[in-house]
C-alpha cells in the first residue's frame, strides 16, 4: 500500500481512501476534494541529470508536499511524477484552490539535487465532490483532465474541472479517431487555393 521510493501511499491505498470518502459524501453534506498533480519539466530533469537525480527530486518533492497537507488528508504517489491528494473536508472550490496556491508557493523554492539547484513546479487539476460522483474512476479521470488543462495553460497552474473540459476531451478523441480512419481509408483530398 506504499510507494517504495517515497514511502507515500500508493494508488491502491489512495483508491481505498477515495472510495471511503465517496461513501461518506453520498446523501450527506460531506464534501471532499481531489487534486491530481504532475511535476512540470520532470522528464527534462531526469534526462539531463539521470534517474538517480530524478529519484532524489521525487523524494524531496514528496517531502515538501507532505509538509503542507492537513493531517487528515492523503498524499499519494501514483507513479512516475504523478501525485494525488485527497482533501478530506473542503467547504467549496475556493478552499481547494487555496491548497493549490500553497502547493505552488511551497514549490517555488529550489530543490538541491546532486549539487544542482533545480526549479520545478506542478500542474494541478482539482475536483470538489458534493455527492455527484458514483465511482473513483470518474473522479480521477476528471481531476486528470483538469491537470492536463493546467499543463496546457502554461504549467505551474491549478485548474478546476468543469463539464466543458470533459466534452472537449471527448470531442478531441472522436476527431483523432475520425482522422486516423480517414487516413486508413484514403479519404483525404488536397485542394489548392
Amino acid at each position: 500500500f506504499h510507494d517504495g521510493l517515497t514511502g507515500l501511499p500508493n494508488r491502491a491505498l489512495f483508491l481505498d481512501r477515495l472510495t471511503q470518502a465517496l461513501s461518506r459524501a453520498k446523501g450527506g453534506t460531506h464534501r471532499f476534494g481531489v487534486m491530481f498533480l504532475d511535476m512540470d519539466r520532470f522528464k527534462f530533469i531526469n534526462d539531463s541529470l539521470g534517474h538517480a537525480a530524478g529519484d532524489d527530486l521525487l523524494i524531496q518533492f514528496s517531502q515538501r508536499l507532505q509538509l503542507i497537507i492537513g493531517p487528515q488528508d492523503t498524499l499519494a504517489r501514483l507513479g512516475g511524477d504523478e501525485y494525488t491528494i485527497l482533501l478530506e473536508s473542503v467547504s467549496d472550490v475556493s478552499e481547494a484552490l487555496q491548497m493549490g496556491e500553497k502547493i505552488q508557493d511551497a514549490l517555488s523554492e529550489p530543490f538541491i539535487v546532486q549539487g544542482h539547484e533545480i526549479f520545478t513546479s506542478a500542474s494541478v487539476g482539482i475536483v470538489v465532490d458534493d455527492g455527484q460522483y458514483e465511482n473513483h474512476a470518474d473522479l480521477l479521470r476528471d481531476a486528470d483532465t483538469a491537470m492536463y488543462r493546467a499543463k496546457a495553460g502554461g504549467k505551474a497552474r491549478c485548474e478546476v474541472f468543469d463539464q466543458d473540459m470533459h466534452v472537449s476531451a471527448k470531442a478531441r478523441l472522436e476527431m483523432e479517431t475520425a482522422l486516423n480512419k480517414g487516413l486508413e481509408k484514403d479519404e483525404f483530398r488536397v485542394h489548392y487555393q
